[in-house]
């Protein structure tokens, strides 16, 4: 799989839990919305491709919703949704772009 491939593998299982876990704005189950939350899929890809910690996640989940949504986040949700983002792994190579993929 060429690295581009990879990517775009690796954000759709990161939009997956943007939309079935975090879910600010409940619009996960509207097949309309699929692409609400694809702004913010580039942010979260760099932190799993440097290891980021789960309280790192929660924290940038944390100010999209405060800051880009003006929401009030729940801190149950954002870390569900963290920890889930957290499984999936990313593996960098030299010279080479992240690559995330599901654990084993």
């Amino acid at each position: 799989m060429r690295n581009k491939e990879r990517i775009r593998a690796g954000k759709l299982l990161i939009r997956r839990i943007l939309l079935e876990d975090w879910d600010p704005i409940g619009i996960g189950d509207n097949p309309g919305a699929q692409n609400e939350y694809d702004s913010y899929l580039g942010g979260v890809y760099k932190l799993l491709a440097r290891d980021a910690s789960i309280q790192e996640i929660v924290w940038h989940l944390h100010e999209i919703e405060r800051v880009s949504m003006g929401l009030q986040p729940k801190e149950q949700r954002l870390t569900a949704a963290a920890e889930k983002l957290k499984s999936l792994r990313p593996s960098v190579e030299p010279g080479r772009a992240a690559v995330v993929s599901t654990p084993d």
